[in-house]
C-alpha cells in the first residue's frame, strides 16, 4: 500500500499558493482492504463506484479510470487503475497530473506538468477523452484567471469545438465564483472570449476593442472586499449574468449599484453618497472616490445636507421629514 499526493495540491506547492484541494490516492491496495481502512479512520465515503472518501477536508481514493457511456456530468463508467500513469490520465490539464510520492519525498511528472506550469501554459493531458467532460473548458477559464496561465494552442483548439449545453447552471456557476475571486480577471475575460464560453452561455462576443476596454478595468486594484464583484459590476451591460440561476441575492448590487463614469466629480460622488455609504460602494476602488467621501465624512455613513433634527426643529412632520431632506441634499448637489 503506497499513499501519493495528486492533482491541485501539488500544482499549488510549485506555485506556492495556497493549497485549495488536497487529495490522496492510496496505490497497490485492495478494495476491500481500502474500504476496512476508511471505516477504521471514520471516513465518510462519497460514492462507492468512485471509491472516494472523505476526511478531515482530505479526498482519500483509490487510483481510477473514467470513461464516458452517458450523457452529462454522471455519465461515466468507473474502475480502478492499473498503475500510476493510467490513474494520471485521467485528469484534465499536465499541471493537475502531477503526483508526490509521499515515502520518496519525489514528484513524478508523466506528462510534463512541471515544464508547462514553469511556462504558465495550460495543456491537455489526454486530447481522446478531455472532452468527455464539457466542464473542464470552464475549469481553463478559471485556472487561467487564478494562475495566468495560457491556454496551449492545441487545447485551445480542442475546447473551442466542445459543446457546453449539458452542464447545470450550478456548476457553471462554480466556476465563473472562482474566476471571480482569481486575481487575474483580465485573463478570465480573455479566456471567457476565446474559448466560446461566452458565445455559448451567454450568446454573445467582445469585440477587440471592447475586450480591451472592459480588460484595463479589470486590471485595476480593487477593494479586496468586493474583488469577487467587479467582474460582473464591469461586464454586466455586455453579458447576461442573470441568466446563471445559481446566482446568489448578493450578487444583487453588481447590477443596482451605479458604475463609475470617465470623469468623477464631488457632485457625482454626494449623488451616489445620498443611496449608499461609500464603504459600501463598489466603485470605492477609485482613488478620487475615497478622496471626495473622506472630504465630506460619507466613508461610513450616508450624505445628509441637512439632518432628522434640524428638519424636525424647523417644523416638518411625518413624510414631510424624508422629503424635506431630499431637497436640501439635491439643493446642496446643485450648488458644488
Amino acid at each position: 500500500m503506497k499513499p501519493y499526493i495528486v492533482g491541485g495540491a501539488v500544482r499549488d506547492f510549485l506555485l506556492q499558493n495556497p493549497c485549495n484541494d488536497f487529495d490522496i490516492e492510496i496505490h497497490q491496495c485492495s478494495i476491500k482492504k481500502f474500504e476496512n481502512l476508511m471505516q477504521k479512520l471514520g471516513a465518510k465515503g462519497v460514492g462507492k463506484s468512485f471509491f472516494v472518501y472523505k476526511y478531515d477536508g482530505v479526498d482519500i481514493s483509490l487510483p481510477r479510470t473514467e470513461s464516458k457511456v452517458s450523457y452529462g456530468h454522471k455519465g461515466f463508467s468507473v474502475a480502478l487503475a492499473k498503475d500510476l500513469k493510467e490513474a494520471s490520465l485521467r485528469r484534465d490539464f499536465t499541471c493537475n497530473a502531477l503526483i508526490y510520492d509521499m515515502q520518496k519525498g519525489e514528484i513524478i511528472d508523466f506528462f510534463g506538468g512541471i515544464k508547462d506550469i514553469k511556462n504558465k501554459t495550460l495543456q491537455i493531458v489526454n486530447p481522446k477523452t478531455f472532452a468527455d467532460d464539457s466542464l473542464r473548458v470552464l475549469r481553463a477559464m478559471q485556472f487561467c484567471a487564478r494562475f495566468r496561465f495560457k491556454v496551449a494552442f492545441n487545447s485551445l483548439q480542442i475546447m473551442q469545438k466542445m459543446d457546453l449545453s449539458d452542464l447545470s447552471d450550478e456548476r457553471i456557476f462554480q466556476e465563473f465564483e472562482k474566476m471571480f475571486h482569481a486575481p487575474y480577471l483580465h485573463y478570465g475575460l480573455y479566456y471567457m472570449n476565446k474559448l466560446c464560453i461566452a458565445k455559448k452561455i451567454f450568446n454573445k462576443e467582445l469585440n477587440f476593442q471592447k475586450f480591451f476596454k472592459y480588460s484595463k478595468l479589470l486590471t485595476q486594484k480593487f477593494n479586496p472586499k468586493f474583488s469577487h464583484y467587479m467582474f460582473i459590476y464591469h461586464l454586466r451591460n455586455e453579458f447576461d449574468f442573470k441568466k446563471l440561476k445559481a446566482l446568489p441575492k448578493s450578487y444583487e448590487r453588481c447590477f443596482k449599484q451605479p458604475k463609475l463614469p470617465k470623469k468623477i466629480t464631488k457632485r457625482y460622488l454626494l449623488a451616489v453618497a445620498m443611496r449608499y455609504k461609500i464603504d459600501d460602494f463598489l466603485g470605492n476602488y477609485n482613488k478620487k472616490v475615497i478622496q471626495y467621501a473622506k472630504e465630506y465624512n460619507v466613508l461610513n455613513q450616508k450624505f445628509q445636507a441637512i439632518s432628522s433634527k434640524e428638519v424636525i426643529a424647523l417644523g416638518y412632520k411625518g413624510k414631510e421629514i424624508s422629503q424635506k431632506i431630499k431637497e436640501y441634499n439635491l439643493k446642496f448637489l446643485r450648488s458644488i
